[in-house]
């Protein structure tokens, strides 16, 4: 799927689960921002708590009136991308295989629903997208949950012309 410059310069949109599933290289989010502690943690080794903190929310150690953080905060190579404000379930239906999957999408970000099917379904961009009847084009942001906050259902319908990912 290819992605006009506009779309490139948007920020990474990324949910709780994913910064947590990043222990390991160090990931933390802290105040609605994502960041990646990896490449630095060895430069700083008298800080345990940083450690410690990979793939928890870090917010509580900044002062909510002013923002004010320890020194490594301000740095924007650290930053991997922006915590989403709208997570959303949405459930997809490959209409020609049956199977079903409950993913998890960033709600007001367009283009991200391929990208997210594409561990369900690797060729997730081949398909035709519809949501209540209607096309569902992935660069749009993910359909609203229903009333009762059940997922809504994307089917994917199957076409010619299948696109590699």
């Amino acid at each position: 799927m290819a992605t006009d410059g506009a779309a490139a310069a948007r920020p990474r949109l990324l949910l709780r689960r994913e910064v947590a599933a990043r222990a390991r290289l160090g990931w933390v989010s802290a105040c609605g921002r994502g960041l990646r502690l990896g490449p630095g943690l060895g430069q700083r080794p008298g800080d345990p708590q940083l450690l410690e903190a990979a793939g928890s929310d870090v917010t509580h150690w900044f002062d909510p009136q002013t923002g004010h953080s320890p020194p490594w905060w301000g740095d924007p190579q650290l930053e991997v991308g922006r915590l989403t404000a709208a997570p959303r379930r949405l459930r997809l239906c490959n209409t020609l295989t049956g199977q079903e999957q409950v993913i998890e999408a960033c709600g007001e970000q367009a283009g991200g629903l391929v990208q997210r099917a594409l561990p369900w379904n690797a060729h997730a961009g081949g398909y035709a997208w519809r949501c209540g009847g209607a096309p569902l084009h992935p660069d749009q942001p993910s359909p609203d949950p229903h009333p009762d906050g059940s997922p809504p259902t994307v089917l994917l319908y199957f076409t010619d012309d299948f696109i590699e990912q």
